[in-house]
C-alpha cells in the first residue's frame, strides 16, 4: 500500500540509510582502534557537522541526527500528519527537561553538553538552561510553559527520593496523551504503522518503569495503576492486571515472552538491563522487516528511525568501550544484534 503524502520523504530514507550499520560492519568496527573508530562515525553522519572530533561530539551528533532526520520529515507532510510529527518533535525538548533536571539533582554540571539544540521557539535551548544552578531556579524558568504544573506537582519527590524517576513518568504520561490524541485523527494506513512501530516503541519503554516502580520503587499495584496508567491500549486491560499483580520479577518476564513481547534466548541476573535488551531485540526485528517492504508509507520512516535510535545505541557502545579499552567480548554484551 501507498501514502502519496510520504513519496517526498521516500529519496530522502534511502539516501540516510547508509547511515545505519549492517553487522558486518560492527564486526569491523570491534576490530578498530580509536581513531579509526572515530573516522568511521564520522563517514556516517549525514545532517550533523562537527567542529571537534572528541567522542563527547561524536556521541551528541549521532544522538542529534534522529531530531534533524524527524525535522527533515515533518517539512515534508501537512494536515494531521504535519501535527503528528510536531508532537514527535516535543518529546526532545521533553528530554532536554529530563536531562537538565538530573544534572540539578546530581550536580553533573558535565552532562549539560548533552542536551539536544531544538527548533528556535524552545524555551529548553542549552543557552537558555546554562545559569539554573537550583531545581527550585527551574521550576520558577518553567513557569508558564505546559510543563509547569506537572514539575511543581512531581518536583518535591524528585527532592524527597533523590531520583528524577515520577518526575519523568508523570511528564511522559502527559505526552503520550498528546501522541495519541493527534494519533486519532490520522488516517487507517499511517496508524497501522504507528501502532506496530512507533507504539511500541513506545510501549516497550513504559513497561520497562512498570517494572521499576513495582521492583525497585516497591510500589503497590494501585499506585502503578496511578503512576502508570495503560494509555496506548497496546495491552489489554486483563494483561495490564496479571502485570501489576506479578508476585516478582521472574513471573513479570514469563508474562512478557508467553505474549511475544520479548523473545529472550537465556537466563539473565539483571532482570531490568534483561527487559530492556530484548525490548529492543523486538524493536529492530520488526524495523529491519519494515525497512524490507520499503514504499512510501510512515511505516518505512518509522523503521528507519527505530534502526537508527539503535544504531545510536551501537555507535555510543562502541566509542565508549575503545576509549575505557573494553575487550571485544566484553564490548558484545552492550551492542544490539
Amino acid at each position: 500500500m501507498f501514502d502519496f503524502k510520504y513519496i517526498a520523504v521516500f529519496p530522502k530514507i534511502m539516501a540516510w540509510r547508509s547511515s545505519l550499520l549492517k553487522d558486518s560492519e560492527i564486526e569491523a568496527a570491534l576490530n578498530m582502534d580509536l581513531n579509526e573508530l572515530k573516522d568511521m562515525v564520522k563517514s556516517r553522519l549525514k545532517k550533523v557537522k562537527l567542529t571537534s572530533d572528541d567522542i563527547t561530539s561524536l556521541e551528541k551528533a549521532v544522538k542529534q541526527e534522529g531530531f534533524l532526520f524527524i525535522k527533515s520529515v515533518e517539512r515534508f507532510v501537512h494536515g494531521s500528519s504535519k501535527k503528528f510529527f510536531k508532537i514527535w518533535l516535543k518529546l526532545y525538548e521533553v528530554e532536554n527537561i529530563k536531562l537538565m533536571l538530573k544534572i540539578l539533582l546530581l550536580g553533573r554540571k558535565d552532562f549539560f553538553h548533552l542536551l539536544f539544540e531544538l527548533e528556535p521557539g524552545s524555551k529548553f535551548q542549552a543557552e537558555f538552561l546554562r545559569n539554573i544552578n537550583t531545581i527550585d531556579e527551574f521550576l520558577d524558568f518553567m513557569s508558564g510553559t505546559e510543563y509547569y504544573s506537572i514539575a511543581k506537582d512531581t518536583f518535591p519527590r524528585v527532592n524527597e527520593t533523590k531520583t528524577t524517576f515520577f518526575f519523568d513518568i508523570a511528564i511522559d504520561n502527559y505526552m503520550v496523551a498528546m501522541l495519541k490524541r493527534f494519533y486519532d485523527s490520522l488516517s487507517p494506513f499511517e496508524k497501522s504503522g504507528i501502532e506496530k512501530l512507533f507504539f511500541y516503541f513506545i510501549e516497550s519503554k513504559r513497561i520497562v518503569s512498570l517494572y521499576r516502580a513495582r521492583f525497585l520503587f516497591n510500589l503497590g499495584k494501585n499506585e502503578c495503576m496511578v503512576l502508570l496508567p495503560e494509555l496506548l491500549g497496546l495491552i489489554s486491560s486483563p494483561r495490564y492486571e496479571m502485570l501489576l499483580e506479578a508476585e516478582n520479577e521472574e513471573k513479570f518476564i514469563k508474562l512478557l515472552v508467553e505474549w511475544k513481547l520479548i523473545s529472550p534466548k537465556g537466563s539473565e541476573e539483571n532482570y531490568e538491563d534483561y527487559i530492556e535488551y530484548y525490548f529492543f531485540k523486538e524493536l529492530r526485528r520488526r524495523a529491519k522487516n519494515g525497512m524490507k517492504k520499503g514504499g512510501f508509507s510512515i511505516s518505512f520512516f518509522l523503521s528507519f528511525f527505530i534502526l537508527h535510535y539503535l544504531n545510536e545505541k551501537n555507535w555510543i557502545a562502541l566509542l565508549e568501550s575503545k576509549k575505557e579499552g573494553i575487550n571485544i567480548e566484553d564490548t558484545m554484551k552492550f551492542l544490539i544484534l
